[in-house]
């Protein structure tokens, strides 16, 4: 499967899982238990995981499966979830209470 961009990976998203775009532009990604923000490449996920750190509730990282090493190891002793690009979660995610 070819990579998708990051509007596309957004919209696959948003479709397979309910979600809304959000207007506000604070995440990627409204979703009814939570918010995500999409990593289209390895480069991207940093700063992702870093604007998701300081949200409450629960908190997503949308990747493309391939990227899931580089995921994997941005989000240890996080409770930041993982999500490919099929909606599948890849590590679950838990409440940041504050």
């Amino acid at each position: 499967m070819p990579r998708l961009t990051r509007q596309e990976l957004i919209d696959r998203l948003c479709d397979r899982l309910q979600g809304t775009p959000d207007p506000t532009h604070e995440v990627d990604v409204r979703l009814a238990k939570g918010a995500m923000i999409v990593a289209a490449t390895p480069g991207e996920i940093p700063a992702a995981v870093e604007r998701l750190k300081p949200l409450l509730g629960y908190r997503f990282l949308g990747i493309h499966h391939d990227d899931l090493f580089a995921a994997s190891r941005a989000t240890v002793q996080t409770k930041i979830g993982i999500l490919d690009e099929t909606g599948a979660t890849l590590k679950a995610a838990d409440v940041k209470l504050r």
